[in-house]
């Protein structure tokens, strides 16, 4: 999280700006992911677990449709 509020900073924005915008991002995230990463979304933003990716594919095949599951790979970066 240290490192979104870092990029959101170095657009201009100030902490109290940055605070929502990342407690947004986070409550989007809560909404769209598998209960499976949402979980462990705490360690996910703060870097302390394995990549969102890495973490995609321990999802079970049948709790992601493949059109969703490659989605999300793709807003992954990956």
């Amino acid at each position: 999280m240290d490192e979104l509020l870092t990029r959101l900073h170095d657009l201009g924005l100030d902490d109290g700006k940055a605070a929502e915008v990342t407690e947004t991002v986070r409550s989007f995230l809560e909404e769209k992911l598998p209960e499976e990463l949402v979980v462990q979304l705490d360690d996910i933003l703060s870097g302390e677990r394995e990549t969102m990716g890495s973490l995609l594919d321990k999802v079970p095949a049948d709790a992601l449709p493949s059109d969703v599951r490659t989605k999300v790979r793709g807003f992954l970066g990956g």
